[in-house]
């Protein structure tokens, strides 16, 4: 399995496009609470329904984004490789850009 694309959006919400070993392509929506996004249960994180779905991220921090996709990562149990499109996160600058984390 391979992650294709990683986008989140909302304040609960994150897309993880997803390449399976059979070669198809799959969009998974992930339902973050907010008792994961303060670190009291990292546990509490769900799958809804995959469909395609694009989230923007306008009521997301940075922190919120970094934080969320290395949940998702480790949930999937898939690796990031370099070039992996993350939607221009990683191009931000600062002290709250994912990439700098």
């Amino acid at each position: 399995m391979k992650l294709v694309r990683l986008a989140a959006g909302g304040a609960d919400r994150v897309l993880a496009v997803v390449r399976l070993a059979s070669g198809e392509v799959v969009d998974v929506v992930f339902t973050v609470t907010s008792a994961f996004l303060s670190g009291s249960d990292p546990k509490l994180i769900s799958v809804a329904n995959p469909e395609p779905y694009v989230f923007g991220r306008e009521s997301m921090s940075a922190h919120d984004v970094h934080v969320i996709v290395a949940a998702v990562l480790a949930f999937a149990h898939v690796a990031a490789e370099p070039g992996v499109d993350t939607q221009g996160e990683r191009e931000e600058s600062g002290p709250d850009a994912v990439g700098d984390r």
